[in-house]
């Protein structure tokens, strides 16, 4: 991921503008509702909190199965990228080591 280095929240209103104004409706629906109208306690249907309960279940579920497959994929790539940086450190090191048994200049083996 590429980031700016300066991060500014003007840069971020026209993303989280939706959001920050329902959070807004929302409050000020509740503080109407206790304040003014002296509602202090809701009841839902069982069948509301079951049905939304269940969806958001099934959303994190997944959400945390990508996740997790991009973890285990990014880790796998690491992996790689070790395996062949110790491949190429080996080969770079049994390559000197044979020039110089074979009587090479050992200035240019050490340049290379």
């Amino acid at each position: 991921m590429i980031i700016k280095t300066q991060f500014t929240p003007a840069a971020m209103w026209p993303f989280a503008r939706f959001e920050l104004g329902l959070g807004l409706a929302a409050s000020v629906v509740t503080w109407l509702l206790v304040d003014l109208a002296h509602v202090h306690q809701i009841i839902l249907p069982v069948t509301l909190v079951i049905v939304l309960g269940t969806a958001l279940s099934i959303l994190l579920a997944i959400r945390a199965n990508t996740a997790y497959l991009r973890w285990w994929e990014a880790s796998t790539m690491w992996a790689q990228l070790v395996a062949l940086s110790r491949n190429l450190i080996r080969v770079a090191a049994t390559v000197s080591d044979s020039k110089l048994a074979a009587g090479a200049d050992p200035a240019a083996v050490t340049r290379f």
